[in-house]
């Protein structure tokens, strides 16, 4: 999903079977989840976990409790169906959801269960100047990694100058809505 088009065709499938394989032997299981993580869209212009995390909860991932974590962990999935802004009954199903599958795999036991299952979860509010170009920033970031490559981008130093003005982003998001 992330370096191939949503089409549905036996061509794609035999291209997602041979780009795996690649990864499984260029990259541990750590990394890929990494990388994932890192790229999957988690709605209201959310693109990677982290990401998520400050949108829902003004929080990082390492602050997040085991209610919020496994709600966001069901958000990939359909992350405008499960929007706890949008759908919070829903997104409380998709939790549960998620902390039945880790219970019955045994990474959390019955007493963690009960408790992320009956623990308030707290949105943070969700502002207009909240709208963030997310899109235009994760395309450079791909733009910018397909020129420079990845330790340049993460760890170079880079300074990176573009055109996108924030107050003009948050005007049209504005006005769009409208």
């Amino acid at each position: 999903s992330l370096f191939l088009s949503p089409e549905r065709s036996l061509k794609r499938k035999m291209t997602e079977v041979l780009l795996a394989r690649r990864m499984e032997k260029a990259l541990s299981k750590e990394e890929i989840l990494e990388t994932y993580l890192n790229q999957i869209y988690f709605g209201h212009g959310a693109y990677g976990v982290q990401s998520a995390a400050r949108t829902y909860f003004g929080k990082d991932v390492g602050e997040l409790t085991l209610a919020e974590s496994a709600l966001l962990a069901g958000l990939p999935r359909s992350p405008n169906e499960y929007s706890p802004i949008n759908h919070p009954d829903r997104a409380k199903q998709r939790q549960e959801t998620v902390l039945k599958r880790m219970l019955a795999e045994k990474f959390i036991d019955a007493d963690r269960y009960k408790k992320a299952v009956s623990e308030d979860i707290r949105l943070r509010q969700l502002h207009e100047k909240d709208e963030n170009p997310s899109y235009f920033l994760e395309y450079l970031r791909l733009y910018l990694i397909g020129v420079y490559g990845d330790d340049m981008v993460y760890k170079g130093g880079l300074n990176i100058y573009t055109t996108l003005s924030l107050d003009m982003q948050q005007l049209a998001a504005k006005t769009f809505k409208k």
